[in-house]
């Protein structure tokens, strides 16, 4: 399936964050619709600023225009604002991009485990985000940060517990309970 771009990507002057205050809200607000269905479509989880200019996202190159590094900074500030981003650097060099938030995320972990008889035992982030056992999960492929932030939540209600090889070490595993 292909995506369909909305009518503003062939504008111009989308590409332009815009001066007047009313209509730049009106351009963010456009801008991070179109974000989020253009990462929802394709699996996106995050995004690393310097090369978000020449991505087809940002970068429209039927009619020669992207939006500059300056602008990628106003959406991304917007979309922060609105939830949809959160900063995994204090630079502001990468975010985690939220077409689902955690909490949704978790409740899509769960159901997975449950539906597939994955509970109650060891599972490791290979496993689930790159090997076979997660192959038809939806969440094959996410951004290990996301799936991170979203084992915690599953941790917070009760519903999992996240290992790491040794204490102070990344986290590696999961169980989650049935």
């Amino acid at each position: 399936m292909s995506f369909e771009w909305p009518w503003q990507y062939r504008f111009p002057p989308f590409f332009t964050i815009q001066p007047q205050e009313e209509t730049r809200e009106k351009q963010l607000e456009a801008w991070k619709t179109l974000i989020v269905e253009y990462a929802k479509q394709h699996g996106i989880n995050r995004l690393v600023v310097a090369e978000c200019p020449s991505m087809p996202l940002f970068n429209n190159k039927d009619i020669n225009r992207h939006l500059d590094l300056e602008g990628v900074g106003a959406v991304l500030s917007y979309l922060e604002k609105t939830g949809h981003i959160e900063w995994k650097d204090a630079s502001r060099t990468e975010c985690a991009l939220y077409w689902q938030s955690p909490i949704e995320w978790a409740e899509v972990i769960y159901k997975w485990a449950c539906d597939v008889g994955q509970t109650d035992t060891v599972l490791t982030f290979f496993e689930l985000l790159e090997g076979d056992t997660g192959a038809q999960a939806p969440f094959h492929g996410m951004d290990k940060y996301v799936f991170i932030k979203s084992l915690r939540q599953l941790e917070k209600e009760g519903r999992g517990e996240v290992f790491a090889a040794e204490e102070g070490e990344e986290i590696e595993g999961v169980k989650i309970f049935a």
